[in-house]
C-alpha cells in the first residue's frame, strides 16, 4: 500500500482547514478567497461575540456531563475567538440569567458554522485529489 501526497492544489486547502480551526475565516482567506474569509469571519466571530453577550457559558466537560465534551469541542473549534474570551474570563455563564439558553445557542451556532467551513475546504481538497 503505497501512500501518495495530495496534489499541489489539494495541499493548499489542507493548510487552509487547519488555518480555519485557528481563526474562523482564515482559510478561505489562505485560499485565496479573501472576501468570502472576510465575510465568514464576521458571521461567524457576531454569533460568537453575540453567545458571549448573552451570557453564554464557554463549555468545558465535566465527569458528571460527559455530552458537555460535544459542547466543548464545538465550541473550541472557534479557535483564538474560543482561547481569547478564555483567557479574558468571558464566557463564565449565569445559568440563572434569562438569555443563558440563547448565549449558549449562539456559541454552538458560531463552532458549527465554523467546523462547516473546514468541512467544505476539505471537501475541496478531496476534489483536487482526483
Amino acid at each position: 500500500m503505497t501512500c501518495d501526497r495530495p496534489a499541489p492544489g489539494a495541499r493548499i486547502f489542507l493548510l487552509a482547514a487547519l488555518a480555519a480551526l485557528l481563526l474562523p475565516g482564515l482559510g478561505h482567506f489562505v485560499a485565496g478567497e479573501r472576501r468570502r474569509g472576510a465575510g465568514f469571519f464576521c458571521v461567524v466571530a457576531l454569533a460568537f461575540a453575540a453567545g458571549i453577550a448573552l451570557g453564554g457559558g464557554l463549555p468545558w466537560p465535566r465527569a458528571d456531563q460527559p455530552l458537555a465534551l460535544v459542547g466543548t469541542v464545538t465550541t473550541a473549534s472557534n479557535g483564538l475567538l474560543f482561547a481569547g474570551a478564555f483567557a479574558l474570563g468571558l464566557g463564565s455563564g449565569n445559568p440563572g440569567s434569562a438569555t443563558f439558553e440563547f448565549g449558549n445557542g449562539y456559541l454552538l451556532t458560531a463552532g458549527t458554522m465554523n467546523l462547516l467551513l473546514v468541512v467544505d475546504l476539505l471537501s475541496r481538497a478531496a476534489r483536487r485529489v482526483r
